[in-house]
This record gives C-alpha cells, sequence and structure tokens, in this order.
C-alpha cells in the first residue's frame, strides 16, 4: 500500500488514505479511555464521511472496546 496521511482538520473524521492497484482504502483511528465504548453513532459517522465516493473500504481502529 502507499498511504498517506490527512490533514488534522477537515478530513471528515479520515486519518490515513491507502491506495494499492488503483482501490482506495480509508482508516479512521480513535484514541479512547478503555472504558469508553464506541457506539453506532461512532461508526454511521465515519462511514458516512466516504459512503458514495470511489472509496472501496474503511477500517475503524480504536483503543476502546465496540458497544
Amino acid at each position: 500500500y502507499k498511504f498517506k496521511m490527512t490533514a488534522k482538520s477537515g478530513d471528515h473524521g479520515i486519518d490515513l488514505d491507502l491506495n494499492k492497484k488503483g482501490k482506495t482504502h480509508v482508516v479512521q483511528v480513535k484514541r479512547y479511555q478503555p472504558h469508553k465504548k464506541i457506539g453506532e453513532s461512532e461508526l454511521r459517522d465515519f462511514y458516512g464521511s466516504f459512503a458514495g465516493s470511489s472509496i472501496e473500504k474503511g477500517f475503524f481502529v480504536t483503543t476502546s472496546c465496540l458497544f
């Protein structure tokens, strides 16, 4: 993969753009306290940041747990 870090603000929640063989994937990284649970709204916001674009996949990485 070739990758590019996005700007710290105005990135619509995308932290990394990954490109390989003409396909684009995006990554959002969130550092939370271990007891904070990630809910559906965070995942929906992330998905909404690239839905309807040419991005093939998205990866949500966190130090916390889901739901």
